[in-house]
């Protein structure tokens, strides 16, 4: 997710105060105080956890992605597999039947 709000704010540059507007067309005028108003909504959006339901969602997901279950279990994805410290390997169309939803808390990198 670090990346995305890193690219994200690259969208919202802080010009100054003399600065009238944003790259998004939102017309701001004012200091940092202004700038940090009109940017806090926007990473507010970009932060906020992410609920996923299918299967096809669990396997979107890039290894490394951490996710917490509706039983509150941690699991992280590898090779295409949610690891449990504390239980066998399963399908994740039975994972998501069973124990979904699930709140992604970190998504890995992908490989592009």
């Amino acid at each position: 997710m670090t990346g995305s709000i890193r690219d994200m704010l690259l969208k919202h540059p802080y010009g100054g105060p003399d600065f009238g507007g944003c790259e998004c067309g939102q017309i701001i005028g004012g200091g940092q105080d202004v700038w940090a108003d009109h940017l806090a909504p926007i990473i507010a959006d970009a932060t906020a956890p992410r609920t996923i339901t299918t299967a096809e969602e669990l396997d979107a997901l890039p290894d490394g992605s951490v996710v917490l279950d509706r039983q509150h279990d941690v699991a992280e994805k590898h090779s295409g597999r949610l690891l449990y410290r504390e239980t066998r390997n399963m399908p994740l169309e039975y994972l998501a039947k069973h124990y979904g939803p699930f709140t992604v808390l970190h998504e890995g990198a992908r490989n592009e």
